[in-house]
């Protein structure tokens, strides 16, 4: 399956005319800055970023009301990771749920954020209102004592 063939499957699946289907590729390949190139290689040609990235666009070309990502920006690099953030932050009309571990992402896009430790909510607030520097710390600090208590 080619990758043009990929994300025009859930489309054709919805039974969105051919026209419609052109278009919410055209749109989205363009928003995200996805070659053409792409389009008739197998999915397996591409890298594993590549793939993350038409796994997305795949999922955006239905346009959800709400889209659940986890670990979106896990195999991209920093400049396809923004850009794909700049994109998911200017869909107003969709509510994007995401599991991020990347912290510097998530201060400059994120509207809530929801940290959990140990299973359990240890803070809930807008991200403007979040210590982000104390919640890196407390994160470094957490993880050198996991590793602590391993050795």
């Amino acid at each position: 399956m080619t990758v043009r063939d990929a994300l025009a499957y859930p489309l054709q699946l919805k039974k969105f005319t051919p026209a419609e289907i052109n278009q919410r590729i055209d749109h989205w390949t363009s928003l995200l800055k996805i070659p053409q190139q792409w389009f008739e290689r197998g999915e397996l040609e591409l890298s594993l970023g590549q793939r993350q990235l038409v796994a997305i666009t795949r999922a955006l070309l239905l346009e959800p009301s709400i889209l659940l990502l986890d670990e979106p920006t896990s195999a991209l690099d920093t400049g396809t990771a923004t850009r794909l953030l700049e994109v998911l932050n200017n869909q107003s009309s969709m509510t994007i749920i995401m599991v991020n571990h990347q912290l510097d992402f998530l201060g400059e896009f994120a509207e809530r954020v929801i940290y959990l430790e140990a299973g359990k909510i240890g803070s809930d607030c807008l991200a403007h209102q979040l210590d982000w520097l104390g919640l890196k710390t407390q994160l470094i600090d957490l993880e050198k004592s996991r590793q602590s208590d391993h050795w």
